[in-house]
């Protein structure tokens, strides 16, 4: 038979019987080099019996007045508490990644899996699980996905058996930032009308991880996220500015258009809004009274 356990001394016990001459002794012996004589003989027990890592073979043997024996085996499992290592991450994407890490078992069957969440310290969420057994450093790697992008997670692997839970150090990533930043424009708080060529722009974008300029033109054409004519700011999840900004010459109607860029590159869809530029004075003419 087998039996699992996290202490380091088990106790034995069980009966014997000899319908000739009698059960006359009960000893046991244990294949790492311990022995000892049971207490009793047809109703028997052994009491400390102490256990070395690993598997303990321990023989127990009956004796009866004719001098002949029998044996019985139990092969006693002794483990510790898992030791756990938290690894590094890969597959990084915007929504998923892969944490690795390692595992000692320390003999006894060992459930493992890693927490994260978004803020350092508290995990909010769990992986799957993979069963780690041995006494062996164990690679254990999961994928997680469901994440949101351009975040910096927080994470460590958490091992459990019979004898404990051990949790390994906190380490992180940040998923890809594959999303735009959105954004509006105002020529002059909206007014149709402007007989000046200095206007004033309102600028307004929003981005998950921070935006960290702005592209103005005439043009529709949307420009690169290395183009010439980025003006910088400060990263920020949320921008607000007002910015003057010079219009072409002659009359007729202005459409300026907007772009907005993030740290990772990621350029918005144009932003625009449109006035009509108007510097020719109106006729006037009196009709009456008349001569």
């Amino acid at each position: 038979s087998t039996y699992t356990t996290a202490s380091n001394a088990i106790s034995l016990g069980g009966n014997s019987s000899d319908s000739a001459s009698g059960v006359s002794s009960v000893t046991w012996s244990s294949d790492k080099g311990s022995s000892g004589t049971a207490s009793g003989t047809t109703n028997w027990s052994v009491s400390g019996i102490t256990l070395s890592n690993g598997n303990n073979i321990i023989t127990v043997t009956v004796t009866d007045g004719a001098n002949n024996t029998g044996t019985a085996r139990i092969t006693v499992t002794f483990g510790a508490v898992p030791t756990a290592t938290t690894g590094s991450s890969t597959n990084i994407t915007s929504n998923s990644a892969t944490v690795d890490g390692t595992v000692n078992a320390n003999y006894l069957s060992t459930t493992a899996w890693f927490e994260y969440g978004l803020v350092s310290g508290s995990y909010g969420s769990k992986s799957s699980t993979q069963v780690v057994s041995g006494s062996n450093n164990t690679p254990v790697s999961i994928s997680i996905s469901g994440l949101s992008s351009g975040k910096t997670y927080y994470y460590r692997i958490v091992a459990k058996n019979s004898a404990g839970t051990t949790y390994g150090a906190e380490r992180s990533f940040t998923t890809l930032d594959t999303t735009a930043p959105a954004s509006s424009i105002s020529i002059n708080g909206g007014t149709a009308y402007t007989k000046s060529t200095v206007v004033t722009l309102a600028l307004s974008a929003t981005d998950d991880v921070g935006v960290t300029g702005y592209f103005l033109s005439a043009s529709a054409t949307a420009p690169s996220a290395s183009a010439v004519g980025w003006t910088s700011i400060t990263s920020t999840p949320s921008y607000s500015g007002s910015v003057s900004y010079s219009l072409s010459s002659g009359d007729g109607n202005k459409t300026v258009y907007a772009w907005f860029k993030d740290a990772a590159g990621n350029v918005s869809n144009s932003a625009s809004d449109s006035i009509t530029f108007d510097t020719t004075a109106p006729d006037i003419t009196i009709i009456s009274p008349t001569s």
